[in-house]
């Protein structure tokens, strides 16, 4: 539950909530502050409303809030290749790094992705 959500430290948290006509949320992000950085996390849209900008809409929405309280850059991850990364590439963001999916099996045999 975003209610919930409580600032640690100096970490200062943001949630953007999109809601229809009825006050149903539909899209959200939250934006977590740290100085002149901030990350992006939680970025979605509801199923029944995909496919409409939405998840650009908040992005941005976020984008905008965070150059208001002076962030000099921003930071997400998401899974890449794809259309996710598309759009954020789309709004701004540019590939920084890759990381490496590392699973470790049951019998103690290690998968790299």
């Amino acid at each position: 539950m975003l209610n919930a959500a409580e600032t640690r430290g100096d970490v200062a948290p943001c949630h953007l909530v999109l809601r229809d006509e009825a006050g149903v949320p539909v899209a959200a992000a939250s934006l977590y502050r740290v100085g002149s950085l901030a990350g992006l996390y939680n970025v979605g849209t509801r199923a029944a409303h995909r496919r409409r900008g939405l998840g650009g809409v908040v992005t941005r929405a976020a984008l905008a809030h965070a150059e208001t309280l002076g962030v000099e850059a921003v930071f997400l991850q998401c899974a890449g290749l794809g259309p996710v990364e598309r759009l954020y590439a789309r709004l701004g963001f540019a590939v920084a790094a890759r990381p490496a999916l590392v699973c470790f099996q049951p019998d103690g045999e290690t998968a790299t992705a």
